[in-house]
């Protein structure tokens, strides 16, 4: 029997294929962290541990663990995970609505998530644990560093940009071994046909138009709670409100209804911390002018692009996010990208920064991943611009020297067009030609010296010999609510998932 902990995204298509697996490769799933159908886990597997998702963000044990000794954390433990320490407590910015998570209140939570996991991990002694996305909301994270310290297996399900496709890989750090050897075969074919979706797909990264924001931030616009911040945003309107709520005729009572949330409480420890309804939506409204004044302070610091000089493109992340916390690793804090790179440029040169258009979106959390210092900080530093949001995207791009990235979509389009990708992260592409992975201002260096040399081409034919590869060791389906389509089945998703699993059996 292999034991295997889940920690999945809320489809129901993962009890499936957990149940599919158990029943003809004998992985019994023995411990469940989810949004998902808890009573519908617990009676498809009962010996389960299932911990309710919100419960674990908050670092409240499940039932089975409340009155259990915990694991003493030593100083061997704490020197191991130094790294994985570092980005933890910068990746609960998420769980802070504004400085009310203070740096002993993180690192309380960071060694409760330690003591809990170790204590898992000792009793369950898992053969796997496997993440439907990459590990990004601490608590997962805590239990992805603690096994990759055990050399416990762990299979970590990865999306891709090409339409519908998603691939695994073991680390948050690492790449595809499969990928990478199957990505060096696809370079020497001289001919590839690949499928019309995603030769239509190549062809819109290679087109004049911009895609201003990835289509997954669209999921987040205008949910039922931004469209009362919105609307409370006129002060005309809180009479209104306010009579509503003293009536209690709001099918939704803001002072009485709590919502779900890893939100730390100001005068509460975080797995105390509760929030109402009404409460989240002040601090919503609060939100939305704290973005207002962070993108007047940007647009203070830009300025027009000179296209006759030469430059390095770096669009700034949305933050935060799993894409910078944690495959971003320590480059999470874009500060410092942004000084490596503004010394390395040659003279001459610029350094051209664009800020994300959805960092400023009253939808998202742009509020927890920026200051004013932050823009203050780039705008001073040598040789860098900051560019206007209403600059042209691929504008930018198609006359770069090379685009900078951390994670983001901008270096795989920058390939398409022809255009080196310099990653100073993690990204799904980054054993495609044409990137160039740094850690170090040696290597940048060194890359920015070729490009000088202009001894860098792209072959126009490099993202689809890369696509080819990622199409042969990827499987078909959508991993998240977020992310699903009417064009694939349930069914259909559930063998996705089922076969990316199957390669692990032996």
């Amino acid at each position: 029997m292999t034991d295997v902990i889940y920690s999945v995204s809320s489809l129901d298509e993962w009890i499936d294929v957990a149940d599919k697996m158990e029943t003809e490769h004998g992985w019994k799933p023995v411990y469940w962290m989810s949004m998902g159908d808890q009573e519908k886990i617990t009676s498809t597997f009962s010996d389960v541990v299932f911990h309710p998702y919100w419960d674990a963000t908050r670092g409240i044990p499940p039932k089975e663990y409340r009155d259990q000794n915990s694991y003493p954390i030593d100083h061997q433990l704490i020197s191991d995970l130094l790294y994985s320490q570092t980005i933890a407590i910068k990746m609960m910015d998420r769980m802070d609505p504004g400085h009310m998570f203070n740096y002993t209140e993180r690192f309380r939570h960071y060694h409760r998530l330690l003591e809990h996991w170790s204590t898992v991990l000792d009793e369950i002694g898992p053969d796997f644990v496997v993440f439907s996305s990459t590990p990004h909301v601490v608590t997962d994270y805590v239990l992805y560093s603690l096994c990759d310290r055990r050399d416990i297996d762990t299979i970590i399900f990865t999306p891709t940009r090409l339409p519908n496709r998603f691939y695994t890989r073991t680390t948050v750090e690492g790449v595809s071994p499969k990928l990478l050897e199957t990505a060096e075969k696809t370079r020497g074919l001289s001919n590839i046909e690949l499928e019309s979706e995603i030769e239509s797909y190549i062809q819109s990264l290679r087109s004049t138009s911009d895609e201003m924001e990835p289509d997954r931030m669209e999921s987040h616009r205008d949910n039922q709670y931004i469209k009362i911040v919105k609307k409370l945003s006129n002060p005309l309107n809180w009479i209104q409100y306010l009579s509503k709520i003293y009536n209690s005729s709001l099918e939704v009572n803001p002072i009485r209804t709590r919502k779900q949330s890893y939100l730390k409480s100001r005068y509460s420890s975080l797995e105390e911390s509760q929030i109402t309804v009404g409460r989240y939506l002040l601090q919503r409204i609060r939100a939305s002018y704290i973005k207002r004044q962070l993108k007047i302070e940007y647009q203070s610091f830009t300025d027009s692009v000179d296209y006759s000089q030469k430059y390095i493109y770096y669009p700034l992340h949305y933050q935060p996010e799993r894409t910078t916390s944690p495959e971003g690793g320590l480059f999470v804090h874009q500060r410092l990208v942004v000084k490596l790179l503004s010394i390395c440029i040659p003279q001459g040169w610029s350094l051209l920064v664009k800020e994300h258009p959805s960092q400023f979106f009253d939808s998202l959390y742009g509020e927890r991943g920026r200051n004013k210092q932050f823009y203050h900080d780039i705008a001073s530093s040598k040789n860098v611009t900051l560019v206007p949001l209403s600059e042209s995207q691929t504008e930018l791009i198609d006359n770069a020297e090379a685009v900078a990235t951390i994670t983001g979509t901008a270096g795989w389009e920058a390939i398409a067009r022809q255009v080196p990708s310099i990653i100073f992260g993690n990204p799904w592409y980054r054993t495609c030609s044409g990137t160039f992975s740094i850690k170090s201002k040696e290597e940048l260096e060194s890359v920015i010296n070729d490009l000088v040399e202009g001894s860098i081409t792209i072959p126009k034919n490099t993202v689809r010999y890369f696509s080819q590869a990622i199409l042969e060791v990827s499987e078909k389906g959508y991993l998240n609510q977020t992310t699903s389509t009417s064009t694939i089945g349930y069914e259909q998703n559930v063998q996705a998932l089922y076969k990316s699993l199957c390669e692990y059996i032996n």
